[in-house]
């Protein structure tokens, strides 16, 4: 995945979602189904000239995903109907194709812990720590905010200063493991301990249920001393019986394979 692209242009939660149904349902290939979606979107944007960097951040995130993001964003398409709320899946589509998208969901959700509201100041501060003190930086992070409000994540009034946070939404246990992976591929590791992903900055908007479904095909979970759960890439070649979790770390886990993934 390329680490420097930058998400510097607000989304909104429609444009999103037609993206998403164009790749769900769409027969064409990434290029076709890119034209396709320039000309809806510019039906409904004034001014949208060709090249867009709105159709170009869209399809990365639904049409034609980095190569890491790959499996994520795959099984996102095949699993949309068993997911409650289609924001769910539009902010772990990002997450996984964006680490600029990462790294401001991170920093909001450091300040929204510390505050009860959160300066955009300092949330641009601790991003320019990550990327760089510029101004495509600065605009890049705005963008992700206004997005983030877009999508109720927080709460801002155009020309605000201090974001609030917006409704938390609750995820099932089959949609638990899936955040999980693609905070894993936006953070460019192949492991992270069960519990930091509960309380990672970069989820700050979700809660994860006590139990997930240990038949995510794109992860593997070890006990490593004591109760420590370890959530790992599954790597293509194993067998499905080895990515499972043996009854053991099940139990510790909580582990139940779910008829739903809401």
């Amino acid at each position: 995945m390329k680490p420097t692209a930058i998400m510097d242009r607000a989304l909104e939660a429609d444009w999103l979602t037609a993206a998403f149904e164009l790749a769900a349902h769409g027969t064409h290939d990434p290029r076709t189904a890119r034209a396709i979606l320039a000309l809806w979107l510019r039906d409904r944007v004034a001014a949208l000239g060709p090249g867009d960097k709105r159709v170009t951040i869209l399809a990365r995130v639904w049409l034609d995903p980095p190569r890491a993001a790959g499996p994520t964003i795959a099984w996102a398409l095949r699993m949309a109907d068993r997911v409650a709320d289609p924001a769910t899946l539009h902010l772990g589509a990002m997450l996984a194709t964006y680490p600029f998208f990462r790294s401001v969901c991170a920093a909001t959700g450091r300040e929204l812990l510390l505050h009860d509201d959160a300066a955009i100041s300092a949330i641009r501060r601790r991003v320019r720590g990550e990327w760089g003190d510029r101004v495509e930086v600065d605009v890049a992070t705005r963008a992700v905010l206004r997005t983030l409000r877009n999508l109720g994540v927080v709460v801002a009034k155009r020309g605000d200063r201090r974001i609030r946070p917006g409704r938390r939404r609750s995820v099932g246990p089959g949609t638990a493991p899936w955040l999980a992976h693609a905070l894993l591929v936006s953070r460019g590791v192949t492991e992270i301990d069960q519990a930091e992903v509960r309380h990672s900055p970069e989820l700050f908007m979700v809660d994860l249920p006590a139990r997930w479904d240990p038949e995510y095909p794109h992860l593997e979970y070890h006990r490593e001393g004591g109760s420590r759960i370890v959530v790992r890439l599954r790597d293509s070649s194993p067998t499905w019986a080895s990515r499972v979790p043996t009854a053991e770390v099940q139990a510790t886990l909580g582990l139940v394979a779910a008829p739903e993934a809401r």
